[in-house]
């Protein structure tokens, strides 16, 4: 998948492109019976060996493939939190300079203590 892509497109293309390979497997596995109703019983076996190896790449790659799937779901879903709570601190940083850069008389001193006050504990729920 592309770097632009989101979680959901790229789940969507590498599904698509199994899907569109069902058609063809389907197909070779029906020409594979027809082929084993013509032949004859002793080259049978060899007909339904390679159908077993056909039909166990397939199971093989559509397993590997709801594995990746998933895994790229839960990357995109850890991606997506971090982004939040990084904006969420990048927000919470810029208040908290605004309120340290303020300036400070001697009237304001004790709200100010308490707003500082706050923005420790904020602190301690970001660690």
């Amino acid at each position: 998948c592309k770097d632009d892509y989101t979680g959901e497109q790229c789940t969507t293309q590498s599904t698509g492109a199994l899907s569109d390979k069902q058609q063809h497997y389907d197909t070779l596995t029906a020409r594979g019976q027809d082929l084993l109703d013509k032949c004859r019983e002793n080259e049978q076996q060899g007909v339904n060996a390679v159908l077993l190896v056909l039909a166990e790449a397939w199971d093989g790659a559509e397993g590997s493939l709801e594995e990746k799937r998933m895994k790229l779901e839960d990357g995109f879903q850890h991606a997506h939190q971090f982004d939040k709570q990084h904006r969420d601190l990048a927000i919470w940083i810029r208040d908290a300079e605004a309120q340290i850069t303020e300036p400070m008389d001697d009237t304001d001193l004790q709200q100010r203590v308490e707003r500082q006050q706050v923005l420790v504990s904020g602190l301690k729920e970001h660690e």
